[in-house]
C-alpha cells in the first residue's frame, strides 16, 4: 500500500511503499506539502523511524523545523509546509521520558489556547 507521503531527495520526488519508509533515516528526507488537517503524530507513524518512541519522533520532527508550527506547539502544524526528516543523532535525541514530558506540555499548552479562545469567542 503506498501512502501519500512525497519524500523529496536531491530534488527528485519520490513515493515509497510503507515498507521501505523505514529506511529514510540514513539521509536527509522532506514530508509534504503538509495538507490541511494532517497532524503531526500520523505523519510520524507513517514515517515509522526506527528506534525512536512515538514521542521522540514527534520531537525530532518539531525541533528540525518549529517554523512549520505556529505558536510554537507541535500541535499546530501549518498546512502548506514542507517537513525536514533529519538523520537521527542519538547524542542529541531526548530519551523517551524526556520526548514524553515535551510533547505532554505541548499537549497542555494546546488545549489551554483552545480554551481560552472560546471563552474569549461568543
Amino acid at each position: 500500500m503506498y501512502y501519500k507521503l512525497w519524500l523529496q531527495t536531491n530534488k527528485s520526488n519520490v513515493l515509497l511503499p510503507s515498507k521501505e519508509l523505514k529506511s529514510i533515516a540514513a539521509e536527509q528526507h522532506s514530508y509534504g506539502p503538509v495538507s490541511r488537517g494532517e497532524i503531526l503524530s500520523r505523519i510520524a507513524s507513517k514515517l515509522d523511524l526506527e528506534g525512536m518512541t512515538t514521542d521522540q519522533s514527534l520531537v525530532h520532527l518539531f525541533q528540525a523545523k518549529p517554523q512549520a508550527f505556529a505558536n510554537h506547539n507541535m500541535n499546530h502544524l501549518l498546512a502548506g509546509t514542507v517537513l525536514k526528516i533529519p538523520p537521527v543523532n542519538s547524542e542529541t535525541l531526548p530519551t523517551g521520558y524526556e520526548a514524553s514530558q515535551l510533547v505532554d506540555e505541548h499537549y497542555r499548552l494546546w488545549k489551554k489556547r483552545l480554551w481560552i479562545q472560546r471563552e474569549v469567542t461568543p
